[in-house]
């Protein structure tokens, strides 16, 4: 699988990429580097998924990122980690807003629906947070509501959202952090899941 890694310019940035690699992927790597990316229909048209990786700020300050979202979402299977979940929420009418404690380096224990990403992995699961901010619910007055499962949550936050009939998976914590044990059976996932939307749309 050809897989289209958006680079935030984050440090973890080819933690993710050796995940993917390790789950059967071929990776290349698209930089972040702050407007339009002229060359990204040719791009998608070449790969058979996307990743949004994670990143600094607040999805509003990518709004080329946004953009990008909004016109390919359900059309290639997507991944969105950390500011990738952040930004694929927020262009679906979601919320973000300020977790009830910043979270940088931090282990959580989270609970799931034993679906999607999770799929066969323990309740109580361990993973790495790196973040301050977090999903919240839809904005009524937001023009665009697409429906998003939540998959899991720490204490309340949502740390997981998915929409498996448009390919989009996401989550809120690192799966290629040490500190999230099960992450690499997650990206696992994530490619196998992918393969078969491509295959139900074939």
């Amino acid at each position: 699988m050809r897989v289209l890694f958006i680079d935030n310019l984050d440090s973890f940035t080819f933690n993710v990429v050796h995940c993917l690699v390790v789950a059967g992927a071929e990776v290349e790597v698209l930089r972040n580097e702050g407007e339009d990316w002229l060359e990204l229909a040719e791009k998608m048209a070449g790969c058979d998924a996307w990743a949004v990786g994670p990143g600094p700020g607040r999805p509003q300050d990518y709004p080329h990122l946004m953009r990008a979202i909004t016109q390919w979402m359900g059309k290639k299977p997507l991944l969105g980690i950390c500011l990738g979940q952040q930004a694929i929420a927020q262009a679906c009418g979601w919320q973000i807003d300020h977790a009830s404690y910043p979270m940088h380096g931090k282990p959580s224990v989270i609970d799931h629906n034993s679906q999607g990403l999770f799929e066969g992995l323990p309740q109580a699961l361990q993973v790495g947070r790196y973040h301050s901010l977090v999903v919240t619910s839809p904005s009524d007055i937001s023009p665009v509501n697409i429906a998003l499962n939540i998959d899991a949550r720490c204490n309340q936050e949502i740390m997981a959202v998915s929409n498996p009939a448009m390919g989009v998976w996401a989550v809120q914590f690192h799966p290629e952090s040490v500190l999230t044990p099960e992450g690499q059976a997650m990206i696992n996932r994530w490619v196998k899941l992918a393969d078969a939307f491509n295959r139900k749309k074939v």
